[in-house]
């Protein structure tokens, strides 16, 4: 066994991914960074979290706001409709 030097420190647990790995393979192929995000206009764009975790979203008030699909049981139609939960830490988006 050969040990290797560094000037910093380097601590490994298990198998993980090397810190020099693409951190853009785990979200989609088209994922821009969020600062160029669309904060206006209501447009629905996909926003995903450092986990790689994607939501169907809007920008509200400041906030990521979380989307999900809601049926009308009278007309049988559905619709999309705020949960009420924000997105704390989106670091990508993708257009829907």
């Amino acid at each position: 066994m050969t040990l290797k030097f560094s000037d910093r420190p380097v601590l490994h647990y298990g198998r993980q991914p090397s810190p020099d790995s693409d951190w853009r393979e785990r979200f989609s192929q088209n994922a821009q960074p969020t600062a160029t995000a669309p904060e206006r206009g209501g447009r629905l764009v996909w926003v995903f979290e450092p986990s790689s975790a994607g939501y169907l979203a809007v920008h509200y008030r400041g906030n990521w706001q979380m989307l999900r699909e809601a049926r009308d049981n009278r007309t049988g139609t559905t619709r999309l409709e705020m949960t009420g939960e924000a997105i704390c830490n989106p670091v990508a988006w993708a257009s829907s």
